[in-house]
């Protein structure tokens, strides 16, 4: 199973749709040759912070995510219990630091999503044993996905009002 079932001529559709409606709602225009340019309003940015605010604990675990399966050697496998563990402990180091506000990230559904999804880029590989599932890293591909992630958190951080620096490279403690 995939994070996201994506139909491709829907998901175009839904894009027109989305860009639509953030042109509706005055935080987006569209020039001439199609480029998006946000716009600068109080209420544009008012409504961006609130959409920034609900992206970012979920952009946020994926980092967590790839920082812990980061730290895992090529070759070996690691069950998935033991992942979503330590995945859990370094959201709950993030809680306790300040650098994360919302619990969001230690949730089952939000790993799950994350392990999938990960698999599914082929930055990782998952097999079903008979004691349960393991995952095995392709650090290339994670590390590539992983950079891409932090320049998104970084983009968020910026449209949140008042927030710390967040460090998503933390070693866990379990």
């Amino acid at each position: 199973m995939y994070e996201f079932v994506f139909y491709t001529p829907l998901a175009e559709q839904r894009l027109k749709t989305t860009l639509s409606q953030l042109v509706s709602l005055h935080m987006v225009d569209m020039t001439t040759s199609n480029d998006i340019c946000l716009i600068q309003s109080n209420y544009a940015q008012y409504l961006c912070s609130i959409l920034v605010t609900m992206l970012y604990p979920y952009v946020y675990g994926y980092c967590i995510a790839c920082s812990v399966l980061l730290e895992k050697d090529t070759n070996s496998t690691t069950s998935e219990k033991l992942l979503i563990k330590n995945i859990q402990g370094q959201v709950e180091v993030s809680l306790q630091k300040g650098s994360l506000r919302h619990p969001y990230p230690l949730s089952l559904d939000l790993i799950g999503c994350c392990l999938s999804g990960l698999t599914h880029q082929n930055a990782l590989t998952r097999v079903k044993r008979n004691n349960g599932v393991e995952y095995t890293v392709h650090k290339d591909s994670l590390t590539t996905l992983h950079d891409d992630l932090n320049q998104v958190l970084d983009t968020l951080v910026k449209h949140i009002p008042n927030h710390k620096p967040t460090v998503t490279n933390q070693k866990s403690k379990l």
